[in-house]
C-alpha cells in the first residue's frame, strides 16, 4: 500500500512525527505532545490523555508505521518486538521508533506542510 492510501488522523501524524528522529520512550512522546498542546497546536486537545496516546500508538503499530522496542531488564538494551506486535502490558515501559513504511508516510505529510 502506498503512503497516500493510508488513512491517519492529525493526532496520529503528530505521534508519528514525535518518533521520526529516534527511538523514543512513551514518556518522551507524551511530553512532546504535551509541549505541542501548550504551544497551541490545534491538532492536540487542551490536555493530552495517556489513553489517547496508547490508542494512537496501537493504530500506528498495527499499520506497521511504528515499531515497538522492549528494554532488557538486565542491561537496559532495547530489543525490537516482531512487526505489528503491540507491547504486552503497560505501554509506558516500551520504546517506539518509526518504521521505513512510517518514514514514507511522514515524508509525504511533511512535504504537504511546505
Amino acid at each position: 500500500m502506498t503512503p497516500e492510501k493510508i488513512s491517519t488522523t492529525a493526532y496520529d501524524m503528530l505521534v508519528l512525527d514525535s518518533v521520526a528522529d529516534d527511538v523514543e520512550s512513551f514518556a518522551h512522546i507524551l511530553m512532546t505532545l504535551s509541549q505541542d498542546c501548550s504551544s497551541g497546536n490545534k491538532n492536540v486537545s487542551s490536555h493530552v490523555e495517556r489513553s489517547e496516546l496508547v490508542q494512537s500508538l496501537s493504530r500506528l503499530v498495527s499499520r506497521d508505521l511504528v515499531a515497538v522496542y522492549a528494554a532488557d531488564s538486565g542491561d537496559g538494551s532495547l530489543s525490537a518486538l516482531p512487526s505489528r506486535a503491540l507491547p504486552v502490558g503497560d505501554f509506558s515501559r516500551s520504546w517506539f521508533k518509526i518504521t521505513p513504511r512510517g518514514l514514507l508516510l511522514h515524508a509525504n505529510w511533511a512535504s504537504e506542510g511546505d
